[in-house]
């Protein structure tokens, strides 16, 4: 019943960011949108914004990218529907990840990972929707954390991001697996054991360890993930958010 020819253009805004865009928030927090659907309400969504609601072409003055920055950045702050999509899926991830007590993570972890990690869990054709999605955006969230190291004593030494470069690197023995970060330090002079570092990693990935990464400190609290501001490289986008578990 609402008519876009009725409304100014700052109404049309606060009524697409209020109710037009509050509507789907719910589904997006339990499950994955398919793309189609995301883009076939964005294009309602910006037809009623220019004060089109039917097939008819329109001219905009101004690029939906730039539309839906913050406000600090110069746009109107509208909703991003695949971004919010994304990041309130990641939110599970990241409660897994973190070690979260919750029921629901014990549920999940006994179901899907009971003898393994969230990073080498596996889907097959049993699961869910909901680890389904899980699955699919794990590679994203993986890109956008680190472990601060503390003792050495948690994060394993391969397949976690404990310094740049870290999830491209592979075990070359069978003994090397279940390496943790402390057991790549000189325990006699609380430093890096540069030659496993080496023989490990590389020279490049030893350097790049040597350079920004302190070695584990004996007896200290245990290693916490946490989000990587510096490096964040998702989508392109830097991440301003750092907290740990």
């Amino acid at each position: 019943m609402w008519k876009s020819a009725l409304l100014s253009p700052a109404g049309r805004l606060v009524l697409i960011r209020t109710v037009l865009l509050a509507l789907p928030i719910y589904y997006m927090a339990t499950s994955r949108i398919p793309k189609a659907v995301l883009d076939e309400i964005t294009s309602m969504v910006r037809r009623f914004f220019w004060g089109k609601v039917d097939k008819q072409r329109y001219l905009a003055y101004v690029s939906w990218d730039k539309i839906m920055q913050p406000v600090e950045m110069g746009g109107l702050g509208v909703r991003d529907l695949q971004a919010t999509n994304e990041s309130m899926l990641m939110k599970f991830l990241w409660r897994m990840a973190a070690g979260s007590e919750a029921l629901w993570v014990k549920i999940v972890k006994a179901k899907y990972f009971p003898r393994s990690d969230l990073w080498h869990s596996k889907r097959d054709y049993k699961c869910t929707g909901f680890w389904n999605n899980m699955m699919k955006l794990r590679a994203v969230l993986q890109l956008w954390l680190q472990w601060r190291i503390g003792g050495g004593d948690v994060c394993g030494a391969f397949a976690q991001p404990w310094f740049k470069g870290a999830l491209d690197c592979k075990p070359t023995e069978e003994s090397q697996r279940q390496l943790l970060v402390r057991d790549l330090m000189d325990v006699e002079s609380g430093s890096w054991d540069v030659d496993r570092l080496i023989q490990c990693f590389g020279y490049t990935n030893c350097m790049e360890i040597l350079a920004n990464v302190e070695p584990p400190i004996p007896g200290a609290t245990g290693d916490s993930l946490i989000f990587n501001k510096r490096s964040g490289v998702a989508k392109g986008k830097n991440v301003s958010l750092e907290t740990n578990p």
